[in-house]
């Protein structure tokens, strides 16, 4: 592979890790420990493909400098290579787990393919098992060169078997982001060990880390952190679509739902189970409603639905589905808390005008009369 072209790949690897490192400071909370561990990924990776970029650029050039720059970089680069791996691994265990006490415990075992990596890169300086650099500066791989992708691509590996493992604690989404990360590792890796002289582990590396972004990261930013459903931003976002889609073609029905009681489940049973009642409330949603429906948290304790109905009879069919499930989980729990909430509901019709804040003034108020009904009745 020609040098241009290697730092041309690079260089544009690098571009695509700037534009997620900014992305990433705007829209995320960089005090999270997931955050911080994304962070720390781009962080590497870059570092890795400026060194990678400069043994390229000055290897067979023969000078002092150059030469203990050949010796230095490339012992970074062999040992920062398996702590790539570590950082993913401890980002997919936090993931999965939510648990900074399990990532304290775990990481004797996890520092063991760093650790392995670290020894043979620093006795390589006598042994020349890894690497060395001859009189002409040119960097030769060693006879154990294949231990340090061994080691990293075991680690991730292993994580990759962690989230298939646990799955079920994962959001689907997600999962398959987790999933897909190796692929693209696994494929610049094995190109590379196969094909000497051509460089793709970081720049794919780069794509991996894109996978995670779009399908994890970004995410986020849309999402309400507790309870899963979309956030206010997207609420915004989509109802304005959908208001310029009714005044064209087709129309939609709207739902504000507040639980109600909610203060008395925080007093009673604690804030732990309040949200956990916030939760149950969202699923049990979204298992009513159908897949191209859009569910929001628009504050506190209040939620909106955005259905793609505006023929009643679908309507009553969905809000029948919510209350069935409803009281059946309430039927479920007797001695604990219930769901409960009020609901005020209107529908758009096809070219049909309307202003989203007297949209949420009309919901709003239906929403207040069934509650003041439904405390009237009780």
């Amino acid at each position: 592979m020609n040098t241009l072209i290697k730092i041309d790949i690079n260089l544009l690897a690098l571009g695509l890790l700037s534009i997620l490192y900014v992305s990433v400071l705007l829209h995320s909370d960089k005090h999270s420990l997931h955050v911080r561990l994304f962070l720390a990924l781009i962080y590497l990776n870059a570092g890795l493909l400026v060194m990678d970029t400069v043994l390229w650029a000055i290897d067979g050039i023969i000078s002092p400098m150059f030469y203990t720059i050949l010796v230095v970089f490339n012992i970074l680069y062999f040992a920062l290579s398996p702590v790539v791996a570590l950082i993913w691994l401890f980002y997919v265990d936090f993931h999965i787990f939510e648990d900074e006490d399990r990532l304290l415990n775990k990481l004797p075992y996890y520092l063991i393919p760093s650790g392995i990596v670290l020894v043979l890169v620093l006795t390589s300086l006598k042994t020349n098992y890894i690497f060395y650099i001859t009189s002409g500066n040119v960097y030769v791989r060693g006879q154990g060169y294949l231990w340090v992708p061994i080691l990293s691509l075991g680690t991730i590996v292993y994580t990759w078997i962690l989230s298939y493992k646990h799955r079920k604690k994962v959001d689907s989404r997600a999962l398959l982001g987790l999933q897909l990360f190796i692929l693209p590792i696994i494929i610049g890796t094995l190109i590379q060990i196969v094909n000497y002289g051509t460089v793709l582990i970081w720049t794919s590396m780069t794509l991996s880390l894109l996978i995670i972004f779009i399908s994890i990261e970004m995410r986020k930013i849309y999402r309400d952190y507790l309870t899963g459903a979309h956030s206010r931003r997207q609420l915004d976002e989509y109802l304005h679509y959908r208001i310029r889609l009714a005044k064209r073609s087709r129309g939609f029905t709207i739902s504000m739902i507040d639980m109600d009681d909610f203060k008395y489940i925080n007093d009673t049973f604690g804030h732990h189970i309040g949200d956990e009642a916030l939760v149950k409330l969202v699923e049990i949603l979204k298992d009513s409603i159908r897949r191209n429906d859009f569910i929001a948290r628009y504050a506190g304790d209040e939620f909106v639905i955005i259905y793609d109905i505006d023929e009643n009879e679908d309507l009553v069919q969905v809000e029948n589905r919510i209350h069935e499930n409803v009281k059946q989980f309430n039927a479920s729990q007797p001695d604990s808390y219930q769901l409960k909430f009020s609901v005020g509901t209107e529908t758009i019709k096809s070219y049909e005008v309307c202003d989203m804040d007297d949209l949420f003034n009309r919901i709003d108020m239906k929403m207040y009369e069934q509650k003041k009904r439904s405390k009237s009745n009780s």
